[in-house]
């Protein structure tokens, strides 16, 4: 075996086992999960709860989600949060750039007392 024939087995090898290891961690990756806190201004709870009810079916159907949950606090009526599961941060970005939350984004902004406070999970 010549010695450059040995060279490019090694590094197919070599290619083969980081192939396979980035497969692995992606298969094994842990799903990202999200809670956001989202706060309607006075008087304006209704309209922005219809809203959040559309976008949250919306968010269920989109690709990389894994659970969709949307509340609205009982005690403090116009507080609502989400509780989310995505495959990774990458379906996350995905559909905070839908075609959905872009279009509800423009009336979402006239309806809430503040930013959304959205926070990114790890599991312990």
């Amino acid at each position: 075996m010549s010695h450059r024939f040995a060279r490019l087995l090694v590094l197919a090898a070599t290619l083969a086992a980081a192939s396979a290891a980035t497969a692995v961690t992606a298969a094994t990756a842990e799903p990202l999960h999200v809670i956001a806190t989202i706060i309607a201004k006075s008087s304006r709870a209704n309209a922005l709860r219809t809203d959040l009810i559309k976008l949250a079916a919306a968010a269920r159907a989109e690709d990389g989600n894994l659970g969709y949950v949307l509340y609205e606090d009982r005690a403090k009526a116009g507080r609502f949060y989400t509780d989310e599961l995505w495959r990774d941060d990458a379906a996350l970005d995905a559909h905070l750039g839908s075609p959905a939350m872009k279009a509800a984004t423009p009336a979402l902004s006239k309806l809430l007392a503040k930013a959304p406070v959205i926070s990114r999970l790890r599991g312990l």
